[in-house]
């Protein structure tokens, strides 16, 4: 009996554990999600309550258009600097950096506000979400997202404050802002202050893909949570089996919106990473200081982070779609009616057919394979065209 009770005292210690922990894990993922939440709102890609004041929305929209305002006048500004910068390779390439950055920040707040109304829908259905005792079945790499939040500040901070212990480049970014001269003092103070709003402003493109990737990831725990709830029943029966295909068929239908707003985002990550990668690789096999060295690896380092993250997001997803088969496999049906056992039958037939986030003609299927391909035809492209420009 002594033992009997030091048996039953372990399992009820080990239940709470468990629960604190996972409460933990539910804690830190939900204080993730107000903070993606405050970091989208301040760059007006979050929407707002639907009791929100009028003088809220008013600020809303004029600080949407501030951005797009000061982001077209970089592009326009940084245009017109590489004629003054495009003295060698190196500094034509850096340029481009720039303008691919500036160029995905003016995609990214246009896309938003085109499709305001079907984000604002995923947007809330995931927050609602999040309060549920389901969202457990969400997983949110905390760790990660904090990583690449982090490799942004550190690019942000050497891009910023590198002009100012550097003779070569007195401001961080090589633009020529219209009506505005450098030659005079003022005129590069108004200049450096810009470059560093510009620079602040570019923490769009990191919110934003942070937001697409738990958006991504909300989708793939409905799944997960269809799985669970068809092995908890001890038999199916029809009634539950009728409920639970509804719901299925439900989440499928959210899954191919997902992917009619997601795919013009898809084909710009991959885009972008191509050309972030390249062209600061580029600049990297040129003999340059440190300092300068570090910030395009940043950069490198950045683009290849947040298309990891979208592609290992769009792969959960498509996993936790297929893994329902093998959540029938195990369920109780072999004490189920022919009805239900049929009803399985279909649904493990239409699991087979891969619910992805895909392009047709570009993408077929954005996941972490696709995205080795991608680093492994920029690398084979770039040692091409590093041996022509050796030769």
């Amino acid at each position: 009996m002594p033992s009997l009770r030091t048996k039953n005292h372990s399992g009820s210690e080990r239940s709470k554990l468990d629960k604190s922990v996972e409460k933990h894990k539910v804690d830190r993922q939900r204080n993730l999600i107000r903070f993606l939440k405050a970091g989208c709102r301040f760059y007006c890609i979050w929407p707002l309550k639907s009791n929100a004041s009028r003088w809220r929305l008013a600020l809303y929209e004029i600080v949407w258009w501030f951005y797009v305002a000061i982001e077209s006048y970089s592009v326009l500004g940084i245009i017109n600097g590489v004629h003054c910068c495009f003295v060698d390779l190196n500094g034509f390439v850096k340029t481009f950096v720039d303008v691919i950055f500036m160029l995905e920040v003016l995609f990214d707040l246009i896309y938003y506000k085109f499709r305001a109304s079907e984000f604002q829908h995923l947007i809330i259905e995931m927050e609602r979400f999040m309060t549920t005792p389901n969202s457990r079945h969400l997983i949110l790499p905390v760790s990660f997202y904090y990583t690449v939040v982090g490799t942004f500040v550190v690019g942000s901070f050497l891009f910023t404050f590198t002009p100012l212990f550097s003779e070569s480049q007195p401001t961080p970014l090589n633009t020529i802002f219209l009506f505005i001269p450098k030659e005079n003092y003022w005129g590069r103070r108004i200049a450096y202050a810009l470059e560093i709003v510009i620079v602040v402003i570019a923490g769009l493109v990191l919110f934003h893909d942070l937001m697409i990737v738990s958006i991504i990831l909300h989708a793939g725990s409905k799944f997960g949570l269809l799985g669970a709830k068809l092995e908890k029943f001890r038999v199916p029966t029809e009634k539950k089996m009728r409920t639970w295909t509804r719901e299925h068929q439900s989440v499928i239908s959210c899954a191919f919106e997902l992917n009619r707003i997601i795919a013009p985002i898809a084909i710009k990550s991959t885009i972008a990473v191509m050309l972030y990668v390249l062209v600061s690789a580029l600049v990297i096999i040129h003999k340059l200081p440190l300092v300068e060295l570090s910030k395009f690896l940043i950069v490198t380092l950045f683009a290849v982070l947040r298309f990891f993250a979208c592609s290992w997001a769009a792969d959960v997803m498509t996993e936790k779609a297929r893994n329902i088969s093998w959540n029938i496999y195990d369920a109780q049906w072999i004490d189920a009616t022919i009805n239900v056992r049929k009803s399985l039958l279909v649904i493990t037939q239409r699991c087979q057919k891969g619910i992805t986030i895909h392009v047709v003609g570009f993408i077929s299927a954005w996941s972490l394979k696709f995205c080795g391909q991608v680093v492994y035809t920029i690398f084979t492209f770039f040692s091409t065209l590093r041996a022509a420009l050796r030769v």
